[in-house]
This record gives C-alpha cells, structure tokens and sequence, in this order.
C-alpha cells in the first residue's frame, strides 16, 4: 500500500470492517473493565486520522464517543493534567 499523501483520506473497505469490528468491541468491553478499574488506558497503534473525507469517524473518534457515552462512565477519574514537560519548561526561560 503506498503512503497517502494527504492528511485527510478515502475510507477504504477494510478500515470501515476494522472500525465496525472495534466499536462492537469497545461498546462490550469499556462498561466491563470500568467495573473493575476507574481508569482505562486506550492505545490504538493504528490509529488513522480521525475522519475521512468524506465525514465518516474513524477509530480515534469512535473509541472517544464510546468512552464518552457508555453506562459506566461517571466512574471514570477526570483525567489529571500533566507535569510540565522539559520543553515547555525551557521555552519559558
């Protein structure tokens, strides 16, 4: 497969199979494992970018709008802001 060349690309078959597959998956298992943690860490490695071109969701947003929307996720911790970062710190002085 050659490497886009846009940011913002056409929703292959495929991907559309995989985010379909990953929704029913996440819609299952986020209400699951917030049972037993206050805390989901979520990675997607393969992550695309967010939208397609022609409006449709893609993994990032699929898997925050399930975070965002599941029975259980008033037992969520709010997320804490990050120590300052060494760049951040450095661009200051």
């Amino acid at each position: 497969m050659a490497v886009p060349k846009e940011t913002i690309w056409d929703l292959e078959s495929h991907t559309e199979a995989k985010n379909k597959i990953l929704e029913g998956y996440l819609k299952a298992w986020f209400p699951i494992i917030s049972r037993y943690n206050n805390v989901i860490n979520y990675i997607d490695g393969f992550a695309g970018p967010g939208i397609y071109s022609k409006g449709e969701e893609g993994s990032p947003v699929i898997a925050i709008n399930i975070a965002l929307t599941h029975e259980l996720r008033s037992k969520f911790k709010p997320s804490q802001k990050p120590e300052e970062s060494a760049y951040e710190s450095k661009k200051k002085r």
